[in-house]
C-alpha cells in the first residue's frame, strides 16, 4: 500500500471519495426504496414514512458531523505518530457515536407522539409514524456506528 502523502492528489481523492459517497448514496436509497414500498401500503403510511424523514436526516446530519469532527482528531494524531491520543479520540468518536443513539432512542419513544402532533392529527398518521419512528431510532445505532467505524476507515487511509 502506498503512502497517503507520496499518492498522486487525483488517486488520492478518488480512492478516499468513492467508498464514502457509495456508503451515503445507499444511505439515501433506503429512503427512497422504503418509500416506494409503503406508498403501495396507503397514502396514509406514506405520510406516516415522510414527516419521520427529517428525524432521519438529523440522525444522519449528527452521525457526520460527530464522524467528520472525530476523523479530523484522529487523523491529525496519526500523522503525528501518537498512538495513544489516536486511540483516545477513536474511544472518544465511539463514545460520542454511542450518547447520540441513546438520545434518538429515547426521542423516538418519548417524543415521536408529540413531534408527529404538530404536523398531523390524523390518528391513524400519528399511530403508523410513531411506530415508525420507534423502530428508526432504536436501529439507529447502525448508521452513528456505521458512519463512525467509516471515518475511521478514512482517517487510517483505509476507505476501503
Amino acid at each position: 500500500m502506498h503512502k497517503l502523502e507520496s499518492m498522486d492528489i487525483r488517486h488520492l481523492v478518488v480512492s478516499m471519495s468513492v467508498p464514502i459517497a457509495l456508503s451515503m448514496l445507499m444511505s439515501a436509497l433506503y429512503n427512497i426504496i422504503d418509500s416506494m414500498f409503503v406508498a403501495g401500503y396507503s397514502q396514509q403510511a406514506l405520510l406516516s414514512v415522510s414527516l419521520c424523514y427529517p428525524i432521519q436526516t438529523l440522525m444522519i446530519a449528527i452521525a457526520c458531523g460527530i464522524g467528520v469532527g472525530f476523523n479530523t482528531v484522529l487523523a491529525r494524531y496519526l500523522g503525528e505518530q501518537k498512538p495513544e491520543m489516536a486511540s483516545q479520540s477513536v474511544l472518544n468518536g465511539m463514545l460520542l457515536a454511542l450518547i447520540s443513539w441513546l438520545l434518538f432512542l429515547a426521542f423516538g419513544f418519548l417524543g415521536s407522539r408529540w413531534f408527529l402532533g404538530l404536523f398531523t392529527r390524523e390518528a391513524e398518521v400519528i399511530a403508523q409514524g410513531d411506530a415508525y419512528l420507534k423502530i428508526c431510532c432504536g436501529f439507529s445505532f447502525a448508521i452513528f456506528f456505521q458512519i463512525t467505524f467509516e471515518r475511521i476507515m478514512q482517517a487510517t487511509g483505509r476507505p476501503m
